[in-house]
């Protein structure tokens, strides 16, 4: 959904078919110049008319150079465009495990929430037959109150993370119930031997080839 609704990625598109069409344009001949000119008119109706049509002519290679150059531009456009996709499917998978993280927080918050409660049943009942304090009764309230800010915190940092997600393909609001992954799936990093020869490959290092073209 992110790389074909972005739309940041979308402009990029723009982009890219606006430095086409400037190809294009570079490769043609300037446009002609016409002139029109009257003179000697008279309460007679006579008059002169003078036409002129004039031409450039490029020498030198010149339409060659110019469309060599803004292809070359246009290469960069798409580089770019290269790079920005790259950087709006990592934003969007880090979106994506926080909104798995946040998840997880707000059942394990639902959790504590439920054990507390019943842990003050479990007092309420020890005070009523005198065993504990009434203390223990307000401590075990206390503690059964905070457990409920700390989910409905966890449940506001949830539905920020949702829509933080879904902004990235342009939605103000989640198309999706809930986000399915595990976040205790540890992988091991790959060697560096691996990694090196990747670098040559990244956009933002390979838009330099053109550049510097």
């Amino acid at each position: 959904l992110a790389l074909m609704n972005n739309p940041e990625l979308s402009v990029f598109s723009l982009e890219i078919r606006a430095r086409e069409a400037r190809t294009l344009q570079a490769s043609l001949f300037p446009n002609p110049d016409v002139d029109l000119e009257m003179d000697n008119i008279t309460s007679f109706g006579g008059n002169e008319t003078s036409i002129w049509l004039g031409q450039l002519i490029e020498t030198g290679g010149k339409i060659a150079k110019r469309t060599k150059l803004a292809a070359l531009e246009s290469d960069l456009a798409v580089w770019d465009y290269e790079t920005k996709r790259i950087k709006v499917f990592i934003e969007t998978a880090k979106a994506f495990t926080s909104v798995i993280s946040a998840q997880e927080r707000v059942k394990l918050n639902r959790e504590l929430v439920l054990m507390s409660g019943e842990l003050v049943g479990i007092i309420r009942k020890r005070v009523k037959a005198g065993k504990v304090s009434s203390v223990e009764l307000s401590r075990a309230n206390v503690e059964l109150s905070l457990m409920r800010i700390k989910l409905k915190k966890s449940q506001s940092g949830l539905a920020s993370a949702r829509v933080s997600l879904s902004k990235h393909w342009g939605s103000t609001s989640p198309v999706f119930k809930e986000a399915a992954g595990k976040l205790d799936i540890l992988r091991s990093i790959p060697a560096l031997a691996r990694l090196n020869p990747l670098v040559q490959q990244n956009p933002g290092l390979a838009r330099w080839k053109k550049e510097m073209e």
